[in-house]
């Protein structure tokens, strides 16, 4: 009983202090958590902007209408078992209903132009979308009524770059807010050590020595860790999809980031209890030697 007062003390005599720096090193941890699994989930954004694309091929304009339907089937045989997601041929009026959902002005003058001008304006072209090897762009170029080739996968090369860029950062995020808050833990329960340490080397002139005079290290990192802990899972649970719910707004390419997973706010719970409990264990293994050094600090 006496030991779990010494560990006790330092709550009863800076309450204030241990109680907020729990609350800011629990959220600090959970946020640290959630910067990862974010860094983590762009990884597949950038495997798809990088092998998915979309390419366009324009059909010879002296190809006969009879002849676009053979074209098509030679793609089709051309591209193999490759991950196709999309392939169909767009003629004037398929390009046209497809400009009326953006732009109707723009869809009206088109119509009025008239059969030869505006297959003039409008081209016909097969567009491909999936993910593709090095040389399909060649295979479908080589293809017997196949005018010229558009691709996305140099327009994707800037989107793939930003995404890297933002990966980065939240990497750097998460190392930052996880290194602040074992400062604060650290500094705490070495703060916590102090309020008891004269009555631990009393203990251990008395013969208390040995593990018993590390119980009151442990316990009040264990203490600190417990209300830290709930810190992380209270924030993670109730703080990441509104945080993220306000990210998938600012772009297209965050939005396709998944659900935050609930097993996150007991990750995050556990991870920062093991570390506020191993800063007890620490403090209370390493007290004896900093004593007996002459006070050199252990931290």
């Amino acid at each position: 009983m006496h030991l779990l007062k010494l560990a006790f003390r330092p709550w009863r005599t800076s309450a204030f202090m241990q109680t907020f720096s729990a609350l800011g090193a629990g959220a600090a941890f959970s946020s640290a958590i959630l910067m990862g699994w974010c860094s983590l989930s762009l990884e597949p954004v950038m495997h798809r902007l990088s092998s998915e694309q979309v390419i366009t091929a324009y059909l010879d304009p002296e190809l006969a209408q009879e002849d676009e339907g053979k074209v098509v089937d030679t793609i089709r045989t051309a591209l193999g078992s490759q991950a196709v997601s999309d392939l169909k041929l767009v003629r004037a009026l398929e390009f046209i209903a497809q400009v009326r959902q953006e732009h109707p002005d723009l869809a009206e003058q088109l119509e009025g132009l008239g059969g030869a001008e505006l297959d003039a304006v409008i081209p016909r072209y097969v567009s491909v979308s999936g993910t593709f090897s090095t040389g399909t762009v060649d295979t479908i170029r080589a293809v017997k009524g196949v005018g010229s080739i558009e691709t996305s996968v140099h327009k994707a090369a800037s989107l793939v770059g930003s995404v890297a860029a933002i990966r980065w950062i939240t990497i750097l995020v998460s190392v930052a807010l996880a290194f602040a808050a074992c400062i604060v833990t650290f500094q705490v329960i070495k703060f916590n050590t102090q309020q008891f340490a004269d009555a631990v080397s009393f203990m251990e002139l008395m013969g208390g020595g040995g593990a018993r005079s590390r119980v009151p290290g442990f316990f009040s990192g264990t203490l600190f860790g417990v209300l830290a802990g709930a810190t992380a899972a209270a924030s993670w649970y109730f703080g990441a999809d509104y945080l993220l719910s306000h990210l998938r707004t600012l772009s297209p390419l965050v939005s396709e980031l998944p659900q935050v997973p609930a097993t996150g706010a007991a990750f995050a719970a556990a991870i920062t209890l093991l570390i506020g409990t191993f800063s007890g264990v620490w403090a209370g293994a390493f007290s004896p030697a900093r004593r007996s050094a002459g006070g050199r600090a252990w931290l």
